[in-house]
């Protein structure tokens, strides 16, 4: 059977035991996130990040994000800066064992979900916050463009990176309709012009 092309681009990404175990040690996630690990250690970290009750999830999570960039490749990347503004949004996927673990990072913020299913309803409301923070983002742009010209152009930029067509595989797949595609694809195009 040909494998799913999302789910494809998925795991031909880092795995998430192997960005884990090159950038952390079992000793570090010991002392930092009490995770004792056992020997198999992708099944044991697993194990603690569907416990309920593991009081760390939120802390790990928020600490294994900030340099996550330099080894896996996030389905989409939105970039802003502007002066001394910067800012980036970025949806990353992974597989860990049989589940999916999805990080967000808006506005510095970081949102997971591990679920036993690949992450469409996640995924689809990224994208959306992403696009509603883009639609404010653009608004503004246009604000600086009309009032501050010299500083808008030396100073103002902004790029959309996909890295995998996730709105074309939602619409695909039934997920997203043709309005909302349309309208998506009309906020990327706005981005370019910036």
């Amino acid at each position: 059977m040909k494998p799913d092309s999302f789910e494809y681009f998925i795991t031909k990404n880092m795995s998430f035991e192997d960005y884990i175990f090159t950038c952390f040690s079992e000793d570090f996630l010991k002392d930092k996130f009490y995770m004792t690990l056992g020997v198999n250690r992708g099944e044991s970290l697993l194990n603690y990040l569907l416990d309920e009750s593991y009081a760390h999830k939120a802390e790990f999570f928020q600490y294994i994000s900030s340099d996550i960039i330099s080894y896996c490749e996030p389905i989409f990347e939105y970039l802003i800066s502007f002066a001394e503004y910067g800012y980036a949004g970025r949806l990353f996927v992974f597989k860990l064992g049989d589940y999916f673990i999805s990080i967000s990072n808006h506005h510095d913020e970081i949102e997971f979900e591990i679920i036993s299913n690949i992450p469409f309803d996640f995924c689809l409301k990224k994208c959306a916050d992403e696009f509603s923070f883009v639609e404010i983002e653009l608004e503004s742009a246009s604000d600086l463009k009309i009032n501050q010209a010299e500083d808008y152009k030396d100073y103002y930029s902004t790029a959309l990176y996909w890295k995998f067509d996730f709105l074309s595989y939602a619409y695909k797949k039934g997920k997203l309709t043709a309005n909302k595609l349309k309208y998506y694809r009309e906020l990327e195009d706005r981005i370019k012009l910036c």
